[in-house]
């Protein structure tokens, strides 16, 4: 997956694990001259309900070496509003 845009950095992102069901592990890592940058995701299909997506992420991102124990959570509150 490919995600680029006129003011951004093409990034290419790596299902790292998925089920194609319920959750998705996502990387990214950009090196650009002494700039790096890693983006990691955990995607899960309900947001009030990714305690398993989590920690099945968290598994596979600390067995590749990205330290799971530096993700933040984005809280999904009532203002977020999803289109399907």
């Amino acid at each position: 997956m490919l995600l680029e845009g006129p003011t951004v950095f093409a990034t290419p992102y790596k299902v790292i694990e998925t089920d194609y069901e319920t959750y998705s592990c996502v990387y990214a890592c950009i090196s650009f001259d002494n700039y790096k940058t890693e983006f990691a995701f955990v995607f899960s299909r309900s947001p009030q309900n990714s305690g398993p997506a989590t920690e099945k992420c968290a598994a596979v991102f600390n067995r590749n070496g990205v330290e799971f124990s530096k993700f933040e959570v984005v809280p999904h509150t009532a203002e977020c509003v999803y289109r399907a």
